[in-house]
């Protein structure tokens, strides 16, 4: 495991204060200069996916997905039948489909697993990014991974993650949040996540 550059501050939820850097991101697209003239890094999908309680601000996340420095060949948001099918999604959402994004419905419900377990199924020649959906990404978000993953490309690639340690009188895992971060090579690490990680082919 290894991390292309420190954890930053995303999350939608938790950083109310992050909230005033939504305006300058809804016209990143357009600075970069749309689609058409930005580099696609070929063969590599992000995936994620969500619930109902989350759909009001997903599409924050999906444009901040967009709008990346280097393009993914797909965005695929994986819903599931179950969840979805007597609510009508959000239009902001939707409207996200005419410029790249990709919206899947599986029948299967694997909750958090599903962004990493349909998108292995459907795309098995493709480098996985995951990511979580309450979370805006910086415009480099995707590049940092990529070029991480060029250099270890048998490495599973993360932003953040923590070791795995074992309660000494019981025996048990310590909560993750009792857990330090870590930033190189372990075994025993476990990827957060609200964090993204890059599966190597080999290991798919």
């Amino acid at each position: 495991m290894r991390s292309p550059y420190r954890a930053f501050k995303t999350d939608l939820i938790e950083e109310k204060s992050y909230w005033p850097a939504l305006a300058p991101l809804m016209l990143q697209y357009q600075k970069y200069g749309g689609a058409a003239t930005r580099p696609i890094a070929g063969k590599t999908v992000i995936s994620l996916t969500s619930f109902p309680a989350r759909f009001s601000k997903l599409h924050n996340c999906i444009r901040s997905l967009l709008s990346q420095r280097v393009q993914s060949e797909k965005i695929v948001l994986y819903l599931t039948r179950e969840e979805c099918a007597h609510i009508q999604l959000p239009r902001k959402l939707v409207a996200l489909q005419d410029i790249g994004l990709k919206i899947r419905f599986a029948d299967i419900n694997l909750r958090s697993l599903n962004k990493i377990f349909h998108a292995l199924y459907d795309f098995p020649e493709h480098t996985i990014v995951t990511c979580d959906d309450d979370k805006i990404y910086p415009a480099g978000w995707l590049e940092g991974l990529l070029r991480t993953q060029s250099k270890h490309p048998r490495h599973i690639i993360c932003n953040r993650s923590r070791l795995i340690q074992f309660d000494e009188k019981c025996g048990l895992i310590v909560p993750w949040d009792q857990t330090a971060c870590i930033s190189k090579m372990d075994m025993a690490a476990k990827f957060q996540q609200c964090e993204n990680r890059i599966p190597p082919k080999q290991y798919q």
